[in-house]
């Protein structure tokens, strides 16, 4: 089994989990939010997650490199940070993709499980069950988007996160 396909497998796992009270917290979630800084203090927790399934796997004792992604909680951060050669125009299964809030720095992520020509299935923390994106849900679901934009969402593009790992 590849790196990536691992990395869905382990994300796949959390799938269910909801927040306790609706307000970024609960034992797994405040869990999520700590594999970035140590720190769960109600904060949106999407990236956390993606953070928290990556460090993971990059933790077993099989695993020779390093993560190619920079660590945040903040979506567009972790594009801006993360090195150049680790970003990708097309997606693929164990990729990161980036969503951008259109006129802000807000933003949205989850962990590619498919690709369809256009239609890109994920697994996403911090969203819901509806079809939009969701910047601010309540727990861990399987999605389906659209690889270039989804409501007032835009895919800004993905993110190998074990760049030559295959």
């Amino acid at each position: 089994m590849s790196i990536h396909e691992r990395l869905v497998e382990y994300a796949n796992y959390y799938v269910g989990v909801h927040e306790a009270t609706g307000h970024n917290d609960g034992v797994n979630v405040e869990e999520f939010q700590k594999a970035v800084d140590g720190k769960a203090s109600g904060e949106s927790w999407c990236m956390a997650y993606v953070a928290f399934c990556i460090k993971a796997v990059a933790n077993e004792p099989d695993v020779p490199l390093v993560p190619s992604i920079y660590f945040s909680e903040h979506c567009m951060t972790v594009w801006n940070k993360s090195p150049k050669e680790a970003h990708s125009d097309e997606p693929k299964k164990g990729f990161v993709v980036i969503w951008n809030h259109e006129g802000t720095s807000n933003g949205h992520t989850g962990i590619i499980t498919d690709v369809d020509g256009d239609t890109l299935y994920t697994i996403e923390g911090n969203t819901s069950d509806s079809s939009h994106v969701e910047a601010n849900g309540d727990g861990v679901y399987l999605k389906k988007r659209n690889k270039y934009k989804t409501g007032n969402m835009k895919v800004v593009g993905f993110i190998d996160p074990f760049v030559g790992m295959e």
